[in-house]
């Protein structure tokens, strides 16, 4: 997550605690500021998410493509 002009850390941080599909979100360091995983009951979600996170920024989505070791 990446924030435009000024940052509004506080207004995502709500943001995030209070959306249901949000498992997990961390402050992070390097690229990007934040570490978010959600949980998708349908290919809906992703798509409905990341369009409420263009109001603080842009984003990038990486996807799991294979997991090596649980």
């Amino acid at each position: 997550m990446v924030f435009m002009d000024t940052p509004r850390f506080d207004d995502f941080e709500a943001f995030v605690q209070a959306r249901d599909e949000v498992e997990s979100a961390s402050k992070i360091a390097g690229e990007g500021c934040y570490h978010v995983v959600i949980a998708c009951e349908d290919e809906t979600t992703p798509e409905t998410f990341t369009q409420a996170l263009l109001a603080f920024g842009r984003y990038k989505e990486p996807r799991e493509m294979r997991r090596v070791k649980d």
